[in-house]
C-alpha cells in the first residue's frame, strides 16, 4: 500500500499464538499456521482488505444462479517439499471439509454444505458444483483458515494433519523454530510463487495471552505491533503519536454465553430465556472493557454487521434495556413457570471458562454473581486452556463462557447463524434446533434484496430471544496498536480484523 517498501528485517508480534493442533481446518491456530499456507483467493492487503483478489487462483468464473464456481490455477507453484500444486489438490482439501473422515472435526462444513461435488477439470482448472445457491459462500474461500495443504499430505495422513507439525505449504513463511507457549519463529520462503514478498525476512510471533501485555510490549518497543491490545494501553497509545499508530477494527465476533439446550433443565426454552433476561448487556459489555477488550452491544448481530440494530433501537427490546428491573421480574416468573420458584430445587450450576483473564476473572464471576443474586441459582466456576475450547464444547457440559466460533468474513452474518444456530451446523455446540429459524437461513442463502434480507435477519433474531440457545455477551472490536515503522498492511483503515497473512509487512527503519 504504502510506496517504496524496505527489504530485511525482523517483525515481531504480540497475541495468543498458541494452538490445540496443527491443521487449520480442525481447529488450528490459523493466525500462526496460515503464515505458511496460501487459499484460493484472498482480500486484498492493499485496501484494507475490502476487495477479493486472485492468489493461488489466477481468475474465476460463476455462473449467473451461483451454482457452479470455476477456478483457474496458478501454473509453476510448488509445495515447500517440492511437489506440484494441482487441481487434485484443492479437491482434496474441500472433499475433507464438506464430508469430514470419521474422526475429524470440520468447523467450516456448514459454510460449504451446499457443494455437491468438486472435481478437477484439468491440473489448473477446478469445478465447484453447488446443489443451491450460497450468495455469501465466494467470500469464505478467503478466509485465511482456509490455506490448501497437499493431496499427498493427506493421503499419507490418513486426512488428519493435527499432530503434523509442520505440513508443506505454498505460502510465504516456513517454520524455523516453534517453543510452544512462548513464541513461533518463521523464516522467509525462498521459492515462495511470489517472488515480491515477504519483504521481511522473518516473523517472530510472540505468544502474549494477556491484552494488557501485548499493549505494553508494543509501547516499550519489545513488539512491533498488535491486532488486540488492552483498553487502556490502547488509550495510552492515543497519546504517544510519537512512537505509536492505534486504529479500531470490527472482527465480526465476540464473547458467549453457551447453553446447553439439550441438558435438562437447561432443555427448557423459559429457563434459558430467564438466563438471559437477568444477565444485563449493558454491564456485560462494561465488564468486558475492563477485562482487557473493547465491546459493543448488539443482538444476535454484530452492531458493525448487516442489518444489525442500533443501540437506540434496541433500548426497548427485552434483555437490551439499561435498566433491566422489568425483565429480572419476567425471568423470575418464567423459572418459577418452569418448576423453580425463587430458584428453588434448581441443580447446581458450573461454568467452565477459559484461563484467558477476561473469561475468567470477567464474564464468568459477572454470569455467576447475575444468576445468584436475581434467580438464587448456585453457580461455580471451572477454568481450562483456551487452547481445549473446542474440546469442551463437546462434552456434555451446563454453561461455558467462551468465543462465538464462526466470525464471517463480512457483515453479512448468515454463515455465522448456519454454523452456530443452525440444525446440525458445525459450530451447534448449543444442541439448538428450531426448523422456522432454518428456514430463515435456508432463505438468507440465496436471498440478494437488501429489504428483504433485513426483514429476514430481524425475523431471526426474534427466534433466538424466543428459544434463547445462548447469550451472546459482547461483540468485540480489536484495537490496533503497531510502532510508526511497520507498513504495508493498512492497518489504519481495515474494513475487519482479519487475523490473516502479513506477507506484505515491511520495517520503515
Amino acid at each position: 500500500p504504502e510506496d517504496g517498501p524496505k527489504r530485511g528485517g525482523t517483525v515481531r508480534t504480540a497475541w495468543g499464538a498458541t494452538t490445540s493442533n496443527f491443521d487449520m481446518h480442525q481447529g488450528g491456530n490459523s493466525n500462526v499456521l496460515t503464515q505458511m499456507y496460501s487459499n484460493l483467493v484472498r482480500r486484498n492487503p492493499a485496501d484494507g482488505v475490502k476487495e477479493i483478489v486472485p492468489e493461488l487462483a489466477i481468475d474465476w468464473e460463476i455462473t449467473e444462479g451461483v451454482t457452479q464456481y470455476d477456478f483457474n490455477l496458478r501454473e509453476g507453484v510448488k509445495f515447500t517439499d517440492g511437489s506440484d500444486f494441482t487441481a487434485d489438490d484443492v479437491v482434496a482439501n474441500f472433499e475433507r471439509i464438506v464430508n469430514p473422515p470419521e474422526g475429524n472435526v470440520s468447523p467450516f462444513r456448514s459454510n460449504f454444505n451446499a457443494i455437491s461435488g468438486v472435481e478437477a477439470v484439468d491440473d489448473l482448472t477446478v469445478r465447484f458444483n453447488l446443489s443451491e445457491p450460497r450468495v455469501w459462500m465466494f467470500d469464505w474461500f478467503a478466509f485465511p483458515a482456509l490455506g490448501l495443504y497437499s493431496k499427498a499430505t493427506l493421503d499419507a495422513n490418513n486426512q488428519d494433519l493435527r499432530k503434523l507439525a509442520f505440513a508443506p505449504g505454498t505460502g510465504p513463511f516456513t517454520v524455523n523454530e516453534h517453543l510452544p507457549g512462548e513464541k513461533w519463529i518463521l523464516d522467509a520462503n525462498p521459492d515462495h510463487w511470489n517472488p515480491n514478498v515477504p519483504y521481511v525476512d522473518r516473523l517472530e510471533m510472540i505468544h502474549v495471552p494477556n491484552s494488557v501485555d501485548r499493549g505494553t510490549a508494543v509501547l516499550t518497543d519489545q513488539a512491533d505491533w498488535s491486532w488486540n491490545v488492552a483498553p487502556e494501553t490502547w488509550d495510552e497509545g492515543t497519546t504517544r503519536p510519537d512512537i505509536v499508530t492505534t486504529a479500531l477494527a470490527p472482527s465480526f465476533g465476540g464473547q458467549i454465553l453457551y447453553i446447553n439446550n439439550e441438558l435438562a433443565p437447561f432443555d427448557d426454552a423459559r429457563v434459558r430465556t430467564a438466563i438471559r433476561l437477568v444477565i444485563n448487556r449493558h454491564d456485560a459489555v462494561l465488564v468486558g472493557r475492563e477485562g482487557g477488550f473493547w465491546y459493543d452491544l448488539g443482538r444476535w448481530i454484530h452492531p458493525k454487521g448487516e442489518a444489525a440494530l442500533s443501540e437506540s433501537e434496541l433500548a426497548d427490546i427485552p434483555g437490551y434495556r439499561k435498566d433491566h428491573t422489568a425483565d429480572i421480574e419476567t425471568a423470575k416468573a418464567l423459572l418459577a413457570e418452569a418448576g423453580f420458584p425463587d430458584g428453588e430445587g434448581f441443580p447446581d450450576v458450573e461454568i467452565a471458562t477459559p484461563t484467558v483473564p477476561v473469561f475468567s476473572q470477567a464474564f464468568s464471576p459477572f454470569v455467576q454473581d447475575m444468576l445468584g443474586r436475581h434467580l438464587n441459582i448456585d453457580v461455580s466456576i471451572r477454568t481450562y486452556e483456551r487452547a481445549l475450547e473446542g474440546e469442551e464444547l463437546k462434552k456434555d457440559y451446563q454453561l461455558i463462557v467462551g468465543t462465538l466460533g464462526g466470525r464471517p468474513p463480512t457483515p453479512d452474518h448468515t454463515a455465522l447463524w448456519l454454523a452456530n444456530w443452525g440444525t446440525g451446523g458445525s459450530l451447534n455446540f448449543y444442541r439448538y434446533s428450531n426448523p422456522e429459524f432454518d428456514e430463515i437461513t435456508a432463505k438468507l442463502n440465496r436471498t440478494l434484496d437488501a429489504d428483504e434480507r433485513a426483514a429476514l435477519f430481524r425475523r431471526g433474531e426474534e427466534i433466538l430471544d424466543e428459544d434463547s440457545p445462548a447469550v451472546p455477551l459482547g461483540w468485540i472490536s480489536h484495537q490496533l496498536m503497531w510502532r510508526n515503522y511497520v507498513k504495508g498492511l493498512t492497518l489504519d483503515r481495515r474494513a475487519v480484523v482479519e487475523w490473516g497473512r502479513i506477507e506484505t509487512v515491511w520495517l520503515d527503519r
